[in-house]
């Protein structure tokens, strides 16, 4: 971490495999992945790089990719080539996607309600809270993420 003009540099981790920072919306909380005994697990610290715990631990296999739902009460991840969420606690892990994800990301909705992905070049859309996902159509672009416009 570091002021806008690259001053007063502290690193907040340890491992030399920490990787994939994002901040919480709130600003009070970093998820970011680190390799633990050769597969990489999610971890959530405070901003000053305290406290900093694993949410993964349990899982078998790499979980990558963190992204904080815009309300923060969601981290989503990659595992098992399927996105999953997690709460910043820990807590009521679950598989939300079934048929797999291609590309290098996923998108919340700006309401953290949905998340829109690709499965081959096709595009979905998925509630979080229902796990009822609508096609959007296929497209030839197949290395391009989909977003959401805020």
């Amino acid at each position: 971490m570091a002021e806008p003009d690259g001053t007063h540099i502290k690193r907040l981790t340890n491992g030399s495999h920490d990787l994939l920072p994002v901040w919480s919306p709130d600003g009070k909380q970093i998820a970011f992945n680190r390799m633990i005994s050769d597969r990489f697990e999610i971890f959530v610290m405070n901003a000053d790089g305290s406290q900093q715990r694993s949410l993964t631990s349990k899982l078998i296999g790499d979980a990558w990719h963190p992204s904080w739902s815009p309300d923060g009460k969601h981290i989503g991840f990659f595992h098992d080539k399927d996105v999953f969420l997690i709460a910043p606690d820990g807590t009521n892990i679950r598989r939300l996607t079934t048929t797999g994800v291609s590309g290098p990301t996923f998108s919340w909705s700006p309401d953290s309600q949905y998340i829109v992905y690709r499965w081959g070049p096709e595009i979905f859309v998925i509630g979080i809270d229902s796990n009822d996902f609508l096609s959007l159509g296929s497209y030839s672009v197949s290395h391009d993420a989909p977003m959401w416009r805020p």
